[in-house]
């Protein structure tokens, strides 16, 4: 299997496997572009990447998924209940 096939077929197994009702109710917060960010996608699922290096202005990020900088700027995000990926989260 290609690896643009296996890495969301981990995510869907993921959520088979731990019983999850409902893709909307994941939020997948990765460091790697590549196996987080379009892993995820990939599976439906939403994501924040978490762009330590500026990756994803080399690279191209889907729409759907806000770059952050650090975890601490992902939390400021999540306590000001800011919009995440489609989800609004809750303080």
């Amino acid at each position: 299997m290609p690896v643009q096939e296996t890495i969301p077929a981990v995510f869907l197994e993921l959520l088979k496997v731990s019983g999850v009702a409902s893709r909307g109710e994941v939020l997948v917060i990765g460091d790697s572009l590549v196996n987080d960010v379009y892993g995820a996608a990939g599976a439906g699922l939403n994501a924040v990447l978490v762009d330590r290096n500026a990756e994803a202005g080399r690279r191209e990020c889907p729409g759907t998924v806000p770059p952050v900088h650090s975890v601490d700027e992902f939390m400021e995000c999540m306590t000001n209940g800011q919009l995440v990926s489609g989800v609004e989260l809750r303080p």
